[in-house]
């Protein structure tokens, strides 16, 4: 179930950062303190928070700096992963012809 996440005020600032979130396959919410909350889509990685309200106009850009370098490290991890199975799919390949 999505929940819609409400960003009021200040936080306008941060609908890039939700929209990118919810794009890239995070689940965003908020905590009982106020922070926004953003669990990846693969174990392994640990989930992101950020201040619902940023003081600092930077702020936000670099919460979404961050967001992107923990997206791309999810993608380079899923192709490792990609390439690991196929490797060992040839490797059993090879041992079923082998054996023959």
């Amino acid at each position: 179930m999505v929940k819609k996440v409400r960003l009021g005020g200040n936080s306008r600032r941060l609908k890039p950062l939700v929209s990118l979130a919810i794009e890239s396959g995070y689940q965003v919410s908020i905590t009982n303190g106020g922070h926004l909350k953003m669990c990846p889509p693969i174990r392994g990685f640990p989930p992101l928070f950020f201040a619902k309200t940023p003081s600092d106009f930077r702020a936000a850009k670099n919460a979404i700096a961050f967001l992107v370098k923990q997206i791309r490290a999810i993608q380079a991890f899923k192709e490792i992963e990609n390439e690991d199975s196929q490797s060992r799919d040839l490797g059993q390949e090879l041992d079923t012809t082998s054996s023959t």
